[in-house]
């Protein structure tokens, strides 16, 4: 069929009919490019206006391009400037900031959307909700969650949000409530396990919490639920065990549990030693030094992680409002370690030496 000859309204819905079948095969550039020019044929329709900055958001969250996030929010205040009380581009708003973690900006958004919606909506709540746990007010987080839930009490993201704020906020038995109720609506899903074993763990519940992970990875043998289990049974003392999770972990994402997993490397073998010591053996001075130079090394490289990460890391902590991916151990951990084996070692010098730390401004002790 020639396409000229189409109808301009036959032509207009070939075109968005085209740009749909490519945001299905993820071609984003070509989509946006047809819906273009459907637009041309009618610029004011206002359905396709907005599918047009859905269009945008979904290819700027594949490239993160700067120039297109510049078009988006432009096309967005274009909308806003026509259409001054339509609550939904308000929201849209500041959902796209949120992704964009430009905070205070989101949050006047979704004020709006929430003022000039005669309704209670609930991913408006929800929406704020989600801004305000990540600039540390888990009481307002918490508030907007419980009026999402009273108008929707199956929004499995509210339940999942108000159950992390409340965790961080030290309220274990209501973060535990809510993801038991995630647990029973979503019994499948691995990570609704997981986040049970975390609040688990913090409350001291080890054994229940290795029953979390150990049914979160059978679900969907998710590293994480490996990683979290090994804390439980480091914890424990359960050194072999803990080594056996983050060593099967690792093997996912070698680079993400490869700190922990040389610790505990270390740790296992630092049992053998202490156990050769009785007899003073010179092989077990020699298996301290080495385990000293391990030490040593994976200090170094996570100090460099640090410095080069913290800032990416930190924020990313904020924006999910996560603990999922907290390591096991710290600097300062891996520098008490290898301050007792130098006590060990008779090196009472190095274990009672201290440095000044650039990065965070304040003194440490490095191997005490």
């Amino acid at each position: 069929m020639n396409f000229k000859r189409l109808g301009k309204s036959s032509r207009f819905n070939k075109l968005v009919c085209e740009s749909t079948k490519a945001i299905d095969e993820n071609n984003y550039d070509v989509a946006v490019k047809t819906i273009n020019e459907a637009l041309k044929l009618f610029p004011e329709n206002k359905e396709t206006r907005f599918y047009r900055i859905t269009v945008q958001v979904a290819s700027f969250q594949q490239s993160e391009d700067p120039d297109l996030e510049f078009r988006i929010i432009k096309n967005l205040n274009d909308f806003i400037k026509e259409k001054k009380n339509e609550h939904m581009l308000y929201y849209f708003r500041g959902i796209f900031r949120l992704h964009k973690q430009d905070f205070s900006k989101a949050l006047k958004d979704f004020d709006k959307a929430i003022n000039y919606c005669e309704n209670i909506i609930p991913k408006y709540y929800l929406g704020r909700a989600r801004c305000y746990g990540c600039i540390s007010m888990f009481k307002e987080a918490i508030q907007d969650a419980n009026i999402a839930l009273e108008a929707n009490d199956s929004l499995i993201e509210a339940y999942i949000l108000r159950g992390k704020c409340s965790l961080i906020s030290g309220d274990t038995n209501q973060a535990f409530v809510d993801f038991q109720k995630v647990i029973k609506l979503r019994p499948e899903d691995p990570m609704m396990h997981i986040h049970a074993g975390n609040i688990l763990m913090v409350s001291g519940a080890y054994d229940q919490s290795i029953k979390a992970y150990s049914n979160a990875y059978k679900l969907g043998g998710v590293p994480m639920a490996l990683f979290g289990r090994a804390k439980c049974y480091v914890a424990l003392c359960s050194i072999p065990k803990a080594l056996a999770d983050v060593s099967n972990a690792a093997k996912e994402d070698k680079e993400k549990f490869e700190i922990d997993l040389g610790v505990l490397e270390v740790l296992n073998s630092l049992s053998k030693v202490f156990n050769l010591r009785i007899a003073q053996s010179t092989a077990s001075e020699k298996m301290l030094k080495k385990e000293v130079k391990r030490l040593s090394d994976l200090i170094e490289k996570l100090n460099l992680k640090g410095r080069n990460n913290f800032e990416v890391n930190n924020m990313k902590l904020v924006e999910n409002i996560d603990l999922d991916n907290s390591p096991i151990f710290s600097v300062e951990d891996l520098i008490l370690y290898r301050g007792i084996l130098k006590f060990y070692l008779k090196q009472y010098k190095e274990a009672i030496k201290v440095s000044y730390n650039e990065e965070s401004r304040i003194w440490i002790v490095l191997t005490l």
